[in-house]
This record gives C-alpha cells, structure tokens and sequence, in this order.
C-alpha cells in the first residue's frame, strides 16, 4: 500500500460519475474465452500481507513456536497459523526499500536471517512465500534502477554477493519474488504511457537478469495505478507493465483499494474564514489546491462529543452530513470523515466546515454508496479480464498472464467514514466493494489470486491484537470467500477402515484449546500387534502430533467430550475376532495435548461368539452415558439393535440394556442429548426406515417412524439436540439421495430437502451443528471427483451447495468426519473441524487430513 502521496491516487471526482453510470454493455469489451501466456499452470493463491521480515522475530509472551526449537512463535509465524486457520496458502512478507525512501520506514531495513526465518515459516507450513521489496520510488531515476538491480542480484553491502535472488534462489520452491510493491510516477511528469513504458523496461530488466542467475520461481509485476495513474479507472487496463519470461512465470497485479475522497467533494476547515483554500486552512477530505472556492452548507455537522454549546471542530472529530437537519445523527443521515458515530449521537454546526463545490449546484454531494463500490468492482475485475484475455489492440498490446493481485482491502484513507478505524479497519462502502472483488475473482475460471492487506501487529486498529484485519470479529472475518487450501496432514495411518466411516461416531472434537482426532492404526498395544487406538492433537489445526493409547480396537469405537473430558467405547479386540468385551474409559484432557487416563470399566462383558459393533455413544446433561451397539457374529455381520446406559455418573455400573428391534441387520446409531437428562436415538437398518425412542423418566419410550413408510436410509444419519426438548434429524433417502431434515417435538415434522448429494451406494458425509448461529453443515465427500461440498442453513432457509476443498487419491473405501459440534475458541469465535482420509497421489500412502473453518 502506498505511503503518502498514495493518499492522493485518485483525485478526480468527475470520474465518478462516468463509473456510477457504468451500462451492462461495458461486458461486451472483454474478450473470451479465457487465456493465459503462462507455459506452466499458475497456482492459486490467496492469503495476506502486512506482515514484515522484522515480524520474524521471536514474540515472547506468545505460544511455542512450531518451527523453531525452544522458541516462542514470532507474529509472522502466528499470522500464517492464523491464514491457515482461514483457509489460506500465501503469505505476503515484506521489507523496506533501499534505494529509495530508506529513512524511518516502518517495513525494516532487510535481513537475510530474517529471510531464513521466513522461508523457514513458510515451508513448515506448507505457504507460499511473496518476498515484497516494499518501495514505490525505485524508477525514477536511471541510478535507482541499477541500485535497485544490484540489490536483487547482487553485488551489495546488504543483500550480499549474489544479492537476495542468489542466496534463496534454491532455498524452497514456493518463493514468489514480487521486486517492487507499486512504482510511482508522481513528481516525474510522465504521461501513463510513458511510466507504464518505464516500468516495462524496468521489471523487464529484472526478469532478464533472473532468468539469467538460473532462477525459476514465479514473478509480479505491478500495474502502474496501484499507487497512481492518470488514466480513469476504466482505462487502467492500459497501466498493465508489458514484459515476457522465457519460463512464463509472471503475475500481474493491480491493488485493489477504494480511496474514499475520490467520491466526494472535499472538505476543509476554513480558519481565516475567507471563503478561499490557503495556507492557514486545514484539508480534512482530500488534496485541495491553494485559492480553491470553498462553500457552505448548514447541514455539514461535526459530532459534539462534550454538548459544549461552544464547542468547534477539531481534528480527530467526526463529520456527518445531516440529510434530516435534526441536530442528531440517524438513519439516513450521511458520514463524511471520520469514525461514524452511534445512532442518536448529537451534532453541531461549525461554519468554518467547508466545502470544494466541484459541480456548482451549492449543497455538498457524495457518491460513497454501496451502488458506486459494486460499479468499480466490476470495472476492476473487467481490467483484469482485459489483460488475461491478452488481446492487442494497436500499441496496447496484452500478454495474458494470470492474476495476483498482491494487496487489496477495505482501507479507504485515514478520513474515510469508518465503522472500525485504523489501518485494519473498515467502513461499510470499502467493505462491499472487496466482498464484490472476492465474489468476482473467487468466481472466475480459473480462480483469480489475491491477498489483502493488512493481517499484521503492527495496525492501529482497537482490538486488532497481532492479526490486523484477520482478527477475531475484524473485517476479514467478515468476508465470504472459497478457501485456497484443501487440508493440512494430521498423519498417515496404516488402516483404510477408519472409525468415522461411521462419521456419528465422534472421532474428533475441539476442547482445552486444542483439537483432537482418534484414528486406528496398527501398531504395537495391549501386548500384542494389532489395530491400535490412536489421538492426534494440535493447538491450531496446522501442527499435529500423535500418541498410541495403548488399547487394541475394533472398526466401530465411539468418541465423545463434555470439554473437559473425552470418553471412548471400544470393542476389546479386532473386528471379527469374536468374544472380546465393550470398554469404556473417560481421560482428563489437559491443555499441552496429554490425557490423563482414568482405568477402564466393562460395558459388557465378553460373550462367546459375539461382538460388539457399531459403536455410538452421547453423554446426558447430567452426565449419565448411553452406548448403542448390535450383537454381531461375523466380521462387519448383522445383529439386533441395543442401547445401554450407565448408573447415573457411575461408569463402573451399566445397566438397562434395551433391546431397540430384536430383526438381525446391518444396524446403525445416533444419539442426542435432550434438556433434563433425556436422551433420543435415532436407529435404521442398512435398507430401511429412520426409527428412533426417547429415553426419558428412566424408561425408553415407544419405537417411533422418523421417515414414511416406503422410504429408507441410505447409509448416514445423524440426531442432535440443542439445548431443549427437540431432536433434529438429518438423514440421506436412498433412492432420491436427498439430504433432508426433520424435527420432532412431540411427534416428528415432515422432512424438509437441504439438497441432494450424489454419493453412490457408499455415502461418504457427515454433519455438524454450529450454536453460535444456530446452523448446521452437512460435507459430503464426493469420491470420484475428489471434492469435499457443504451445504449449511437452518430449517427453511438452506444454502447452495459450496465446493470446499479439493482431495486426492480418493475411492469408496475412504471416510469423512467432522466435530459434532463447533466448539468455543473464545467469547466471539467458534471453530469447526473436518477430517478425511485420502492417498497421496505419489506415494500411494492412505493420509488423515483436516480442515477447519473459523466461525465468527
């Protein structure tokens, strides 16, 4: 982002107009199909800058660093753990200019070491890393370029011999150079032709001379109006540097920002009184040049904060324009600089606010609406289209490259009518045009690259914390977007057959800070070689580590938490080895990933030529446990329908066990916490109707038809409670392969469709609740096309279907789980977890991989 003089980049408001008036026409302009120069597929990339090489330091009140042994994280490694959280892949690290603008830059001087760390960073986590030379001035002078040159490549008393490319061109292949932030044309009296044909030859040069170093990684290049241009917005496509790469490995980019005093007349406060712009006047919207007209009007307020009758503005006090002339901030009332003020807030005339009258009609007008942030969006994202479409058109000839747009947001000017300040703040206008760019570049095929700004420490933003705008409740939050990254590697476990093929079965949840995953795998337990129970834990959904428990399991155990504790059943033995025991044993969860395991009690006990399968298990609100199960004779076989309890809290003692359908099939479980105790479980065959009973005064009620008569279940269904007496229901039809919904309060309602889900004969789905927003996911695991969707909603009101992540390696023998609820990271946020096994397309290995979604 630029410094300064960027304040300034684009002053006319006359262009505004032309913008507001933009006709659908205009998308009859960009050429089609899609194309790119590039010889190697662009990898898709988004994420975040801010952060700095000097951010690599150490941070030590923060958690353990990951990376580096004995260390604290570092606010640059805390930030990527923190894209990753979001779904991201990229990450912007940046340093100050040398050659130009050297003094009191707040990026920092460049390191090397602090470049290792980065890289270091970056590679743990699987990033990719943009090396941002953040400066604007270097070519403006022939000495700036070749000083800027030597400070890539090398010979300099900072960057070294080789200069920077030289020393890490071999160092991690997900480097992206990107040599100069935004090249600045003020002050040099250049038209935009000429610049732009400057900064051609320029990064041209620098192209060259990497390709000739032996370096392959992937390049940007800056269009000439991120930092500023004199061409109107819809002509920026022409700002675009013209360059070629014998490996075709180059980006464009064009920073995406609204600058807020482009869109309304300016406003100053005139001291002298004189009615004219000079040297004893303060600008507070925009550049205005000395001798400029300035004109009144008594609607223009500022925010009399301390009801002084006298009181005068002052910098730092907000401005509104009251459209109702009641003296008090309202609805419909419009801010014009400054933080926007709480509804009712009083306000007060100072005739020494003024304005730049540019259209002559006596009343200030503003065109910073929701109406002006969708028309530039479209004609930025039309620019961008225009060169990747990479059509020539007399001397403006275009060269395709892919897109990665290195810095956007909702930044508008320091006076920008903010609803949070700062420079990770936002104001509603700023806000809908990046959620316009997201959903335009998200939206193209392929998928446009970008990376906001800023997700950093250093932000004046009230409550940014070490995040900057990707804070908890910050503007980055606020945005929908598709995820750059698929999934991070929890582990590779040597068993197909994971429990969550069963994915009611609670395999993994969020609790103590941390997130927990059980897994099978076979390995040495219980004295002998067999199919072991596992935990992988991590405090950030990126770095994972395993323990072994130590207990032999069967396919089907079952996990849960009350978030202090988790509980598992297991079958005392490998599936189809008849006559072991039902386990159950309940651990301490403690906050460095430990369990502090209690000793086991027997369930049921063993029985000769039976075994216990198909484990579902929920606690009560009292803390009692239910476990259903069926009685199998044969490996994975049928048997009858059973649900067992503890002795109140008492898990040594199980009793009451309830025959639910006494007919041998493939039966299937899943349980749900009601208010007061009760508890409801839903039970269905492996062709057949959703049954289900409540449990409810120490007895199980009648048997219950969830679904009609004629209808069955295919594979999956799942039964929550939130808190009261209804049991949600959510079940897949076999022969529509609907996904719908039902609810029961008393009786049950009839099922409502969420979507459809084309899983085959072997559904691979799962569903969770969220009870921040009182809304449930449902991810179905689509194997054949190796893709991960969701649906999400609540009754009557269910989304699209959203592609989330990519898989690889995936077949019918796969499973998919996800936490049964989003659990609480702090008062505002809570986090949700999905987990799926793959194989890895080179090794052949089975993986278990996860993907979390940060819910605010």
């Amino acid at each position: 982002m630029g410094r300064g003089p960027a304040e300034r980049r684009y002053k006319s408001i006359r262009a505004v107009v032309v913008l507001v008036s933009l006709a659908l026409s205009t998308l009859l302009v960009v050429p089609a199909p899609y194309k790119v120069h590039a010889s190697s597929p662009a990898p898709v990339l988004g994420g975040w800058g801010g952060v700095r090489l000097a951010d690599t330091d150490q941070n030590l009140s923060a958690p353990p660093s990951l990376v580096f042994a004995g260390e604290k994280q570092s606010g640059f490694e805390q930030v990527v753990i923190r894209e990753a959280q979001l779904g991201y892949n990229t990450v912007r690290g940046s340093f100050a200019p040398y050659c130009a603008q050297r003094a009191n830059n707040f990026m920092g001087t460049y390191n090397s070491s602090q470049l290792v760390r980065a890289v270091n960073i970056a590679q743990f986590y699987d990033f990719w890393l943009t090396v941002d030379y953040h400066g604007h001035n270097e070519f403006q002078t022939n000495d700036s370029i070749s000083c800027w040159l030597n400070f890539w490549f090398g010979p300099n008393p900072f960057s070294g011999p080789t200069g920077i490319v030289g020393q890490f061109q071999n160092s991690y292949d997900k480097i992206i150079w990107e040599p100069l932030n935004e090249p600045n044309m003020t002050g040099t009296g250049a038209t935009d032709a000429v610049w732009t044909s400057s900064s051609s030859i320029a990064f041209q040069k620098w192209i060259n001379q990497d390709r000739t170093v032996g370096d392959t990684h992937w390049i940007v290049v800056q269009n000439t109006c991120s930092y500023f241009c004199h061409n109107p917005r819809s002509l920026w496509y022409l700002d675009y540097p013209v360059v070629n790469d014998t490996l075709g490995r180059v980006f464009e980019s064009l920073h995406t920002y609204l600058y807020y005093p482009s869109f309304v007349e300016h406003l100053a406060y005139d001291n002298d009184s004189n009615g004219i712009f000079d040297s004893a006047d303060t600008a507070i919207v925009g550049d205005i040049p000395d001798a400029t007209v300035l004109t009144t009007d008594p609607k223009i307020k500022f925010v009399n904060a301390t009801n002084d009758p006298v009181e005068t503005w002052a910098p730092g006090k907000s401005i509104v324009y009251d459209n109702n002339s009641t003296g008090a901030y309202e609805t419909g009332d419009i801010p014009a600089a400054g933080t926007v003020p709480p509804i009712g807030a009083l306000l007060r005339t100072d005739p020494k606010i003024r304005f730049t009258d540019t259209n002559k009609n006596g009343v200030w007008d503003s065109y910073w609406s929701n109406a002006t942030a969708d028309n530039i969006a479209q004609t930025d994202y039309l620019t961008m289209l225009t060169e990747i479409a990479g059509q020539s058109s007399g001397s403006t000839p275009g060269l395709g490259w892919p897109m990665l747009n290195t810095e956007g947001g909702a930044f508008c000017s320091i006076v920008c009518p903010y609803v949070v300040p700062g420079a990770a703040g936002y104001s509603t206008v700023s806000l809908r045009y990046i959620q316009d760019m997201v959903r335009y570049e998200d939206g193209n095929n392929p998928r446009l690259g970008w990376l906001f700004w800023p997700a950093a420490p250093w932000t004046d933003t009230p409550n940014a914390g070490g995040y900057g705008a990707i804070g908890a409740g910050e503007w980055g939050t606020k945005i929908a977007y598709k995820k750059f990254t698929s999934f991070v590697l929890v582990s590779t476990p040597n068993v197909r057959a994971q429990p969550f093929v069963y994915p009611w079965d609670g395999s993994g949840f969020y609790a103590q800070g941390r997130h927990w995953i059980f897994y099978i795998n076979y390995g040495n337990c219980s004295g002998t070689t067999a199919n072991c129970l596992y935990y992988a834990t991590s405090p950030n959904g990126v770095g994972w580590t395993s323990t072994n428990v130590g207990v032999v399991t069967g396919s089907r155990p079952s996990m849960a938490t009350n978030g202090t504790h988790v509980f598992y059943a297991r079958y005392d033995g490998h599936s189809g080895n008849l006559g072991g025991a039902l386990m159950f044993r309940v651990g301490a969860l403690n906050a460095d990933g430990r369990i502090n395991w209690q000793a086991e009690t027997a369930v049921k006990e063993a029985t000769p030529g039976q075994e216990w399968y198909g484990l579902s298990m929920r606690i009560g609100t009292t803390g009692q446990v239910f476990v259903a199960y069926r009685n199998v004779t044969s490996k994975g076989g049928g048997g009858f329908a059973w649900v067992i309890h503890s002795n109140g809290n008492d898990y040594s003692t199980w009793e009451q066990d309830t025959l639910l359908r006494n007919l041998t099939d493939g039966w299937r479980f899943s349980l749900a916490r009601l208010s007061s105790g009760q508890m409801y479980v839903l039970y269905w065959p492996d062709v057949g109707r959703l049954l289900g009973r409540l449990w409810s005064d120490g007895a199980w009620g009648p048997e219950e038809a969830v679904t009609a008569s004629g209808t069955a279940v295919r594979g999956s269904a799942f039964a929550f409670g939130t808190g009261n007496n209804t049991v949600y229901a959510i079940w897949q039809e076999n022969l529509t392969e609907k996904l719908l919904f039902a609810s029961r309060t008393g009786s049950w309602s009839a099922p409502e469709t969420i979507g459809t889900a084309e899983t085959n004969i072997n559904p691979r789905w799962t569903a969770s609740y969220d009870p921040l927003h009182e809304k449930w996911s449902l991810f179905y695991y689509n194997y054949t096309l190796n893709r991960v969707y969701q649906y999400s909603g609540a009754p009557g009101s269910w989304g699209q279907r959203t592609e989330m992540y990519s898989t690889q390696g995936a077949s019918s023998g796969m499973s998919i789980g996800s936490y049964y609820e989003a659990s609480g990271v702090d008062a505002s946020s809570h986090v949700l977890g999905v987990f799926w096994t793959q194989n890895d397309s080179t090794s052949g290995r089975i993986e278990l991989v996860f993907a979390d979604e940060a819910i605010t």
